[in-house]
């Protein structure tokens, strides 16, 4: 089986999820025996399989021969306080691009809820993503760089957030939880990739360019597993996901998760993080994690998030997928 990977990951979009994820479902086949390359306009592949929608994407459906598939990392709800535009606009431009594929994968049924809501009427397959965890482990070398070069002593606790800089990803919240815990170091990596058109853009930039004592922007960094290792507590505030990759590889390197309460939780980690409904709750139960033996309770259940989600576990169900449209 000869698989062909599409995904724009240029510039700040290499930071994506969807890249992320292309990634970790490629390295998974191919330790399964399965020819996977990527962006290539090489002819012959069984099946394309694109994880975003762009330009680099649209254009190989001139002169199509192959089965195209694509994962739906992105719905129009999760725009909302992402990037500007309404969600009707949003409904009509991924209606009109996502019914020009023959498959569609899903990450949860809560999404393919809203494809199919939205007028998708192409065969939706629900697979959710997963995480490749050989490339995320604990490292105390990692550990030591990422505190030692962002001035947090051994004894700071230091509280973590991987996302876009935007109001749907809770940047405020965050912003607003670290100026009432002034005994916690706070770190928010990620950058605003869309520029312009993300929401709050010239606010956002603003206010996060602000120094304090105890938070810090970093934007993107490098190697994001060293700022895993760096931190004690994973905080993940955002308002409205899909899945979500970031909790598991926060789970997989071994933190402690604590996340708002939203309802695609329920499916995709049920009960193994703690959930907090607003700013007071994370304050609370941050006040709570100051307890080292609490902290390790919370990790040791939120590492069950990683071992549902691993490769191990989910890429089958992508082979059986292939194998079953090939068919």
């Amino acid at each position: 089986m000869k698989i062909n990977f599409l995904v724009e990951n240029f510039g700040y979009f290499k930071y994506l999820g969807s890249y992320t994820a292309s990634v970790n479902l490629a390295n998974a086949l191919k330790k399964r025996g399965i020819d996977v390359q990527f962006n290539t306009s090489n002819q012959g592949f069984d099946i394309v399989h694109a994880h975003t929608f762009g330009p680099l994407v649209l254009k190989r459906f001139i002169g199509r021969k192959e089965v195209f598939v694509l994962t739906a990392h992105s719905i129009p709800s999760v725009n909302v306080g992402n990037v500007i535009g309404g969600q009707k606009l949003w409904n009509f431009v991924y209606r009109k691009i996502y019914n020009l594929f023959d498959h569609i994968i899903a990450p949860t049924n809560f999404s393919k809820n809203e494809l199919e809501s939205m007028g998708i009427h192409k065969e939706i397959t629900v697979i959710p993503n997963l995480i490749y965890s050989e490339n995320f482990r604990f490292d105390e070398e990692k550990r030591q760089r990422f505190r030692n070069s962002n001035s947090i002593s051994d004894d700071d606790i230091l509280v973590l957030m991987v996302g876009q800089k935007t109001p749907r990803k809770g940047v405020y919240d965050f912003i607003e939880i670290a100026k009432n815990l002034p005994e916690f170091k706070f770190i928010w990596v990620g950058g605003i990739p869309y520029k312009y058109f993300s929401s709050d853009y010239n606010r956002i930039r603003r206010v996060t360019n602000r120094k304090t004592n105890n938070l810090k922007f970093l934007g993107f960094v490098k190697d994001i597993t060293e700022a895993y290792c760096g931190a004690d507590i994973f905080l993940f505030p955002s308002y409205a996901e899909i899945f979500s990759l970031v909790p598991l590889e926060a789970s997989s390197i071994g933190l402690p998760i604590l996340m708002r309460k939203l309802k695609v939780y329920e499916e995709v980690y049920g009960n193994l993080p703690a959930y907090c409904s607003n700013i007071t709750e994370f304050i609370q139960t941050l006040k709570q994690l100051e307890n080292e033996n609490t902290r390790k309770k919370l990790a040791k259940s939120c590492k069950k998030i990683s071992i549902k989600y691993s490769d191990n576990n989910v890429v089958g169900k992508f082979i059986r997928f292939y194998e079953r449209i090939l068919s």
